[in-house]
């Protein structure tokens, strides 16, 4: 079985953090510098089979009582879209978004967070102007970066990989220690065909962060550039770092189909 380059980024780099907690995040407004948020909404709606984790209904109840302040207002529209949202919620938080930038159209974290509301509801364009926005107030705050990842994210997801190379490059410039930055920057480097630079890409992330998956990945994509000794090497290091776990059982027997031919 071959893995799918773009399932596996969006395994290993995820797409928006994990949502916010039930105090409203710290804000930050252009230029000042390193003020953060409590994090960003996951950006998967919420299937309706899955019960609201524990805590939820305190959670809203503390952000209602004070509603009324931005702070406030970006933790509620993250909060939506996060393990403790609902349709009604998405729906409010729709309204809330619209009052948002209009009264702080320069908080960053507002147009962070209605662009991941936009992203769950499928309004990917929208989104991408939402963080595009978030990044041209202040690229080096906090806010800024949040909304670089979610776009590289969100760019990769829909594989316009000319974007995604572009934003994956700049997040690998401002963090060069991140291995999902340069995971990411690999496979929207191979979705555009040139696969040397995604390889060396791949290198270095795994050189920053040892992971199976992206091992794995390397190895078909040296074996497809014809290296073939360095996909065998890189095919055993898979294969040992992998002895112990269950969840890459069909990769292990490629593996070894492959090493066998």
């Amino acid at each position: 079985m071959r893995f799918s380059a773009v399932s596996l980024v969006l395994l290993a780099c995820g797409g928006a953090p994990a949502s916010a907690g039930t105090t409203a995040p710290a804000m930050s407004t252009p230029r000042n510098g390193e003020a953060a948020s409590t994090g960003a909404a996951s950006t998967g709606a919420l299937r309706a089979e899955d019960a609201p984790p524990e805590g939820c209904a305190e959670r809203w109840t503390a952000l209602d009582r004070e509603a009324g302040q931005t702070a406030v207002k970006v933790a509620m529209v993250r909060a939506s879209v996060g393990p403790c949202g609902s349709e009604d919620r998405r729906r409010a938080a729709s309204v809330l978004c619209a009052e948002l930038l209009e009264e702080a159209p320069r908080v960053q974290e507002g147009w962070v967070a209605c662009g991941h509301l936009l992203e769950a509801g499928e309004e990917h364009a929208r989104a991408m102007r939402h963080y595009r926005r978030a990044r041209e107030l202040d690229p080096e705050g906090a806010a800024g970066r949040e909304a670089l990842r979610s776009a590289a994210s969100l760019a990769l997801r829909f594989r316009d990989f000319v974007t995604a190379a572009e934003l994956y490059g700049a997040w690998a410039e401002a963090a060069p220690g991140d291995a999902r930055a340069w995971w990411g920057l690999a496979v929207a480097r191979r979705g555009r065909g040139d696969s040397s630079s995604a390889v060396a890409a791949l290198r270095r992330s795994l050189a920053l962060e040892p992971a199976p998956g992206r091992r794995f990945q390397l190895a078909l994509w040296l074996r497809e550039g014809g290296a073939m000794e360095e996909a065998a090497l890189e095919l055993r290091r898979f294969l040992a770092e992998t002895a112990d776990a269950p969840t890459f059982a069909d990769a292990r027997a490629e593996a070894r189909e492959l090493l066998a031919e």
